[in-house]
Protein backbone atom coordinates (compact mmCIF):
# COMPACT_ATOMS: atom_id res chain seq x y z
CA UNK A 1 0.00 0.00 0.00
CA UNK A 2 1.66 3.41 -1.18
CA UNK A 3 1.34 6.22 1.41
CA UNK A 4 2.17 10.03 1.00
CA UNK A 5 3.23 11.17 4.12
CA UNK A 6 2.41 14.31 5.53
CA UNK A 7 4.29 15.13 8.81
CA UNK A 8 3.42 18.07 11.20
CA UNK A 9 5.26 18.19 14.08
CA UNK A 10 3.39 19.98 17.23
CA UNK A 11 5.97 22.06 19.85
CA UNK A 12 4.31 23.15 23.15
CA UNK A 13 5.17 26.06 24.52
CA UNK A 14 3.31 26.76 27.94
CA UNK A 15 -0.31 27.02 27.25
CA UNK A 16 -0.33 27.29 23.34
CA UNK A 17 1.37 25.34 21.00
CA UNK A 18 3.55 25.66 17.71
CA UNK A 19 2.64 24.01 14.53
CA UNK A 20 4.89 23.35 12.00
CA UNK A 21 3.98 21.73 8.77
CA UNK A 22 4.87 22.02 5.08
CA UNK A 23 3.22 23.73 2.26
CA UNK A 24 4.01 23.20 -1.21
CA UNK A 25 7.61 22.34 0.03
CA UNK A 26 8.21 25.67 1.83
CA UNK A 27 8.35 25.14 5.83
CA UNK A 28 5.51 27.18 7.50
CA UNK A 29 4.30 27.65 11.38
CA UNK A 30 1.50 28.36 13.23
CA UNK A 31 0.43 29.43 17.14
CA UNK A 32 -2.46 27.74 17.96
CA UNK A 33 -3.87 26.50 21.49
CA UNK A 34 -4.84 23.08 22.42
CA UNK A 35 -8.84 22.85 23.18
CA UNK A 36 -8.84 21.15 26.42
CA UNK A 37 -6.77 20.56 29.20
CA UNK A 38 -5.20 16.68 30.45
CA UNK A 39 -7.81 16.19 33.46
CA UNK A 40 -10.88 16.72 31.01
CA UNK A 41 -8.95 13.54 28.86
CA UNK A 42 -9.46 11.62 32.08
CA UNK A 43 -12.92 12.94 32.13
CA UNK A 44 -13.41 12.00 28.78
CA UNK A 45 -11.94 8.11 29.38
CA UNK A 46 -14.15 7.91 32.59
CA UNK A 47 -17.36 8.56 30.60
CA UNK A 48 -16.15 5.64 27.80
CA UNK A 49 -15.53 2.95 30.48
CA UNK A 50 -18.69 3.56 32.02
CA UNK A 51 -20.80 3.42 28.70
CA UNK A 52 -18.27 0.45 27.73
CA UNK A 53 -19.32 -1.56 31.21
CA UNK A 54 -22.89 -0.35 30.87
CA UNK A 55 -23.44 -2.03 26.87
CA UNK A 56 -21.05 -4.89 27.57
CA UNK A 57 -23.74 -5.58 30.61
CA UNK A 58 -26.31 -5.83 28.23
CA UNK A 59 -24.98 -7.93 25.78
CA UNK A 60 -23.42 -5.13 23.30
CA UNK A 61 -21.15 -6.95 20.78
CA UNK A 62 -20.64 -4.10 18.44
CA UNK A 63 -18.54 -1.01 18.40
CA UNK A 64 -20.99 1.18 17.10
CA UNK A 65 -23.37 -0.61 19.76
CA UNK A 66 -21.07 -0.06 22.73
CA UNK A 67 -21.13 3.75 22.48
CA UNK A 68 -24.27 5.50 23.32
CA UNK A 69 -24.79 8.10 21.14
CA UNK A 70 -24.35 11.13 23.61
CA UNK A 71 -20.66 9.33 23.68
CA UNK A 72 -19.91 8.94 20.25
CA UNK A 73 -21.08 12.84 19.74
CA UNK A 74 -18.74 14.13 22.66
CA UNK A 75 -15.82 12.12 20.68
CA UNK A 76 -16.71 13.83 17.67
CA UNK A 77 -17.07 17.02 19.49
CA UNK A 78 -13.55 16.70 21.11
CA UNK A 79 -12.20 15.33 17.40
CA UNK A 80 -13.57 18.62 15.67
CA UNK A 81 -12.33 20.36 18.28
CA UNK A 82 -8.39 18.86 17.84
CA UNK A 83 -8.78 19.01 14.26
CA UNK A 84 -9.47 22.86 14.53
CA UNK A 85 -6.53 23.66 16.91
CA UNK A 86 -3.75 21.31 14.59
CA UNK A 87 -4.81 21.90 10.89
CA UNK A 88 -6.51 25.69 11.47
CA UNK A 89 -6.13 28.25 8.83
CA UNK A 90 -2.76 27.32 6.55
CA UNK A 91 -2.08 23.78 8.16
CA UNK A 92 -5.58 23.22 7.04
CA UNK A 93 -5.59 23.75 3.96
CA UNK A 94 -2.09 22.71 3.12
CA UNK A 95 -3.77 19.31 4.49
CA UNK A 96 -6.92 19.29 2.29
CA UNK A 97 -4.94 19.92 -0.52
CA UNK A 98 -2.18 17.49 -0.21
CA UNK A 99 -4.91 14.91 0.33
CA UNK A 100 -6.63 15.87 -2.78
CA UNK A 101 -3.56 16.02 -4.65
CA UNK A 102 -1.91 12.76 -3.65
CA UNK A 103 -5.26 11.15 -3.98
CA UNK A 104 -6.73 12.56 -6.93
CA UNK A 105 -4.32 12.89 -8.86
CA UNK A 106 -1.28 10.52 -7.60
CA UNK A 107 -3.50 7.73 -6.84
CA UNK A 108 -1.97 7.72 -3.18
CA UNK A 109 -3.27 6.74 0.58
CA UNK A 110 -2.12 9.71 2.96
CA UNK A 111 -0.10 8.76 6.43
CA UNK A 112 -0.48 11.97 8.71
CA UNK A 113 2.61 11.59 11.03
CA UNK A 114 2.32 13.95 14.24
CA UNK A 115 5.80 14.52 15.45
CA UNK A 116 5.18 15.51 19.08
CA UNK A 117 6.26 16.05 22.44
CA UNK A 118 6.43 13.53 25.19
CA UNK A 119 4.42 15.67 27.37
CA UNK A 120 1.28 15.91 24.90
CA UNK A 121 1.46 12.33 24.49
CA UNK A 122 -1.54 11.74 26.84
CA UNK A 123 -3.69 13.71 23.80
CA UNK A 124 -5.79 11.21 22.03
CA UNK A 125 -4.97 12.57 18.48
CA UNK A 126 -6.05 9.46 17.18
CA UNK A 127 -9.67 10.97 18.04
CA UNK A 128 -8.86 13.97 14.84
CA UNK A 129 -12.27 14.45 13.30
CA UNK A 130 -12.31 16.54 9.85
CA UNK A 131 -15.39 18.30 8.67
CA UNK A 132 -14.24 18.59 4.92
CA UNK A 133 -16.96 17.09 2.71
CA UNK A 134 -14.99 14.19 0.91
CA UNK A 135 -13.85 12.81 4.49
CA UNK A 136 -16.07 14.23 7.31
CA UNK A 137 -15.25 11.03 10.09
CA UNK A 138 -12.43 10.23 12.34
CA UNK A 139 -9.16 10.85 10.44
CA UNK A 140 -8.02 7.17 12.15
CA UNK A 141 -11.11 5.49 10.50
CA UNK A 142 -11.22 6.56 7.17
CA UNK A 143 -9.89 4.01 4.85
CA UNK A 144 -7.27 5.97 2.84
CA UNK A 145 -5.62 7.98 5.78
CA UNK A 146 -3.38 6.78 7.96
CA UNK A 147 -2.26 8.26 11.48
CA UNK A 148 0.35 7.61 13.06
CA UNK A 149 2.07 9.45 15.94
CA UNK A 150 6.05 9.89 16.73
CA UNK A 151 7.31 11.29 19.95
CA UNK A 152 10.03 13.41 20.01
CA UNK A 153 13.23 12.30 22.04
CA UNK A 154 12.62 8.55 21.96
CA UNK A 155 15.36 7.06 19.37
CA UNK A 156 16.72 3.51 18.72
CA UNK A 157 19.64 2.25 17.08
CA UNK A 158 18.78 0.97 13.29
CA UNK A 159 17.83 -2.23 13.17
CA UNK A 160 19.68 -5.31 12.42
CA UNK A 161 19.03 -6.81 8.92
CA UNK A 162 16.46 -9.77 8.78
CA UNK A 163 17.26 -13.24 7.30
CA UNK A 164 14.14 -14.05 5.67
CA UNK A 165 11.34 -14.68 6.30
CA UNK A 166 9.92 -11.89 8.49
CA UNK A 167 8.01 -13.23 11.15
CA UNK A 168 4.87 -11.45 12.47
CA UNK A 169 2.66 -11.99 15.78
CA UNK A 170 -0.46 -10.35 15.35
CA UNK A 171 -1.85 -10.27 18.98
CA UNK A 172 -5.52 -9.29 19.71
CA UNK A 173 -7.66 -8.87 23.07
CA UNK A 174 -11.22 -8.03 24.28
CA UNK A 175 -11.34 -8.03 27.91
CA UNK A 176 -14.36 -7.49 29.76
CA UNK A 177 -15.23 -3.97 30.74
CA UNK A 178 -13.77 -2.31 27.67
CA UNK A 179 -15.04 -1.14 24.53
CA UNK A 180 -14.93 -3.69 22.19
CA UNK A 181 -12.68 -3.58 19.11
CA UNK A 182 -13.14 -5.03 15.98
CA UNK A 183 -9.92 -7.39 16.03
CA UNK A 184 -11.67 -9.96 13.59
CA UNK A 185 -12.11 -7.54 10.87
CA UNK A 186 -8.50 -6.24 11.39
CA UNK A 187 -7.13 -9.60 11.45
CA UNK A 188 -9.02 -9.89 8.34
CA UNK A 189 -7.05 -6.53 6.45
CA UNK A 190 -3.77 -7.65 7.88
CA UNK A 191 -3.37 -10.98 6.23
CA UNK A 192 -4.89 -9.58 2.75
CA UNK A 193 -2.26 -7.15 2.98
CA UNK A 194 0.62 -8.88 4.11
CA UNK A 195 -0.51 -12.17 1.98
CA UNK A 196 3.43 -11.82 0.61
CA UNK A 197 6.71 -13.88 -0.21
CA UNK A 198 8.76 -13.56 2.58
CA UNK A 199 6.55 -13.12 5.32
CA UNK A 200 5.11 -15.71 8.06
CA UNK A 201 2.32 -14.55 10.13
CA UNK A 202 1.02 -15.91 13.32
CA UNK A 203 -2.18 -14.75 15.36
CA UNK A 204 -3.15 -15.16 19.29
CA UNK A 205 -6.68 -14.24 19.72
CA UNK A 206 -9.11 -15.28 22.27
CA UNK A 207 -9.30 -15.58 26.60
CA UNK A 208 -6.15 -17.99 26.81
CA UNK A 209 -3.78 -14.64 25.55
CA UNK A 210 -0.73 -15.23 28.02
CA UNK A 211 -1.03 -19.05 27.87
CA UNK A 212 -0.62 -18.96 23.83
CA UNK A 213 2.00 -16.07 24.52
CA UNK A 214 3.99 -18.83 26.43
CA UNK A 215 3.64 -21.71 24.53
CA UNK A 216 5.76 -19.51 21.79
CA UNK A 217 8.69 -18.71 24.14
CA UNK A 218 12.00 -18.92 22.48
CA UNK A 219 10.28 -18.51 18.84
CA UNK A 220 11.68 -15.80 16.95
CA UNK A 221 9.68 -13.01 16.10
CA UNK A 222 10.50 -9.86 13.79
CA UNK A 223 6.92 -7.29 14.93
CA UNK A 224 4.52 -7.58 17.32
CA UNK A 225 1.23 -6.00 15.93
CA UNK A 226 -1.12 -5.68 19.53
CA UNK A 227 -4.99 -4.88 18.57
CA UNK A 228 -5.86 -4.20 22.04
CA UNK A 229 -6.47 -1.45 24.63
CA UNK A 230 -3.88 0.65 26.35
CA UNK A 231 -2.90 3.67 28.55
CA UNK A 232 0.07 6.56 29.06
CA UNK A 233 1.75 6.08 32.36
CA UNK A 234 2.32 9.38 33.52
CA UNK A 235 5.68 8.93 35.21
CA UNK A 236 7.08 8.35 32.10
Amino acid sequence: MDFAEFPITIIPSGERITISFVTNGVPELEQSKLPFRPEDIVDLRQQMEFAAQNAWSQGASDADELTPNPVRELLRKRGCELMNALFSGRAQKAFIDFYRREKTQNGRNVRIRLNIDSSLAIYPFELLFCEESNLNCHLGLFPSVSLVRSIQGHRTDLPASIEPPLRILLVGTRPRGFPVLKVEQELKQLHEALDLPGIEIETITGRNTRQQLQNRNGQTFHILHFMGHGDVLEAE
